[in-house]
């Protein structure tokens, strides 16, 4: 399967709060992480967050948001964006 698509799956199950796919969810990122370490990798790590809190998995939120940021302000794009505001109850 796409990278992408593995991805639109994890958003769709974050977006929606479908909590029966939580953990096939999880076990997508883990495969993205592995396999498509440099496909949208902003996108990933944002949905990664995004979905442990939904979990409500005790994380470093902070370390991981702030991460995400740098990437914009390192590279600011259109995706890298987008995935930082979506993560707006965090900033």
């Amino acid at each position: 399967m796409h990278f992408s698509i593995k991805q639109n799956y994890v958003a769709l199950v974050v977006d929606d709060q479908i909590e029966s796919e939580y953990p096939q969810a999880s076990q997508v990122l883990i495969e993205l992480r592995r396999d498509a370490s440099q496909h949208r990798p902003d996108r990933t790590a944002s949905l990664d967050l995004r979905l442990r809190r939904l979990r409500r998995e005790d994380i470093d939120s902070d370390a991981l948001v702030q991460e995400l940021l740098a990437g914009v302000h390192a590279e600011p794009t259109v995706d890298r964006l987008v995935q930082s505001y979506r993560l707006e109850p965090e900033i």
